[in-house]
């Protein structure tokens, strides 16, 4: 079964079926893995959630441990809202908030409450805050671009499954979209029957079987190459069922927070969340330096996914755990507990009975809403349990630069949302830049250039 990937060029790459590229980090576990699987860092992470939420007394010693804290992780303390002795510990020191002024999106949504109108004037904004309102996306959060891209793919029922394309971790490795996300995976017959048919062309020319356009340019990461837009042989295509033509073009784009880093994050764009996935999970630290040597790292780690549109299609925005930093709050949703104790599946009468690949029911542990699914991950040889729920019907509005929730210490936000070909969108980032929350990361292109 055919399957589509990017890689370190933007590229589109199709995989016959052999995933031994793909997975080789898995196939021989390092000694980087071997390590952390024996470790107890979800155990770790708790222990230090409990010393983060203790209070400090004397209150005159605040200042000092936040003034060191600031001063080691460069921490801009002339932006933090309150006084440091307010802050009754390093937790709640960690997910503080900020001066209204000191971003544009804040300072706009301050300017909406004072002046109690939605719709500012021209005359009643800055230019950082008239670039941040007339922006098609933003920044999320404080932090770091680990990567991003663009995917100009073709895939039956792409916005149900993602099951067919995987992003790329670090240079040589990636990892699934379907895995990172959760979807169930799609038995479309006639999607099947298509993949199963087609053939990879013998040539390793990928001009045999990809559509270049020189005339439309992307960025992403430190290079910049004519974007691909089709990915399949025009022979092919011709002879695809109608229903499989589905052209997408899909953006991801991975923030890493810092220590230092302010850790409350906010919606990139107008949205709306429909549904959420609560995936449990390890709790690996999720700096650079690990990600590079650690395959399927967002796979693994316990996350939020948050499900829903936005103006130009689906939309997943991807809360990630990482060491000392798996408690997170999602500010719409008091259901949802993160870096606890994953709940333990209900001993069936039958105990030889094999366990499913992918079974599900009803639970009270958080609310009447909740659906707790056990998944069997075939490569980890672990049970992977999911508790998701919907939210009202027609999902929750949530507006630019509205706050959704903090870490309670800090990690990695990743969005990963879809576009027409048409709607001519392109990142304006470089991988490794530091980004501010509201700072400009897409814009609308003119067609022109």
């Amino acid at each position: 079964m055919a399957s589509v990937s990017v890689d370190d060029h933007h590229e589109i790459l199709i995989n016959d079926g052999d995933d031994t590229e793909r997975i080789e980090g898995k196939q021989k576990q390092t000694f980087l893995q071997l390590l952390s699987k024996a470790i107890p860092t979800n155990f770790i992470s708790r222990c230090w959630g409990n010393i983060g939420s203790t209070e400090i007394h004397p209150e005159l010693l605040r200042p000092l441990i936040y003034n060191v804290y600031g001063w080691m992780y460069s921490v801009n303390m002339q932006e933090i809202e309150k006084p440091l002795e307010e802050y009754s510990s390093i937790q709640d020191f960690f997910s503080r908030k900020l001066k209204p002024s000191a971003r544009p999106s804040l300072s706009v949504q301050h300017k909406r409450k004072t002046l109690q109108k939605f719709d500012l004037d021209e005359t009643e904004v800055n230019e950082a805050e008239r670039d941040y309102l007339h922006a098609e996306m933003v920044s999320p959060v404080d932090g770091t671009v680990a990567r991003f891209g663009t995917l100009c793919v073709e895939l039956d029922e792409l916005d149900e499954t993602y099951e067919h394309v995987f992003l790329p971790q670090v240079k040589g490795i990636t990892y699934s979209m379907q895995e990172l996300l959760q979807k169930e995976k799609t038995t479309n017959t006639r999607s099947s029957q298509y993949f199963d048919h087609y053939q990879i062309p013998t040539s390793n020319n990928r001009g045999g079987y990809c559509k270049q356009t020189d005339d439309e340019i992307i960025v992403g990461d430190d290079f910049t190459e004519p974007i691909i837009d089709n990915v399949i042989s025009q022979d092919d295509i011709a002879s695809t069922p109608q229903s499989t033509k589905q052209k997408k073009k899909l953006h991801y784009c991975v923030l890493y927070l810092a220590p230092g880093d302010y850790h409350r994050f906010h919606s990139p764009c107008d949205m709306t969340i429909e549904s959420r996935k609560h995936i449990y999970g390890k709790l690996y630290p999720v700096m650079p330096l690990y990600l590079n040597r650690y395959p399927n790292l967002f796979t693994q780690n316990e996350r939020v996914v948050l499900n829903g549109k936005w103006a130009y299609g689906n939309m997943h925005y991807v809360i990630v755990g990482a060491l000392n930093v798996g408690s997170f709050v999602v500010n719409f949703d008091n259901s949802l507990r993160t870096n606890v104790k994953r709940p333990r599946k209900k001993k069936t009468q039958n105990p030889s009975t094999t366990i499913p690949q992918r079974s599900s029911e009803k639970v009270d542990t958080l609310d009447k809403k909740t659906k707790e699914e056990h998944i069997k991950d075939p490569e980890q040889g672990e049970e992977i349990v999911v508790l998701s729920r919907n939210y009202v019907q027609g999902g929750l509005s949530i507006e630019k630069g509205e706050e959704m929730g903090y870490f309670k210490l800090g990690s990695t936000i990743i969005l990963i949302f879809e576009s027409n070909e048409e709607d001519n969108l392109a990142f304006n980032i470089h991988k490794g830049q530091k980004v501010k929350l509201g700072d400009v990361i897409l814009v609308k292109k003119n067609k022109n250039h």
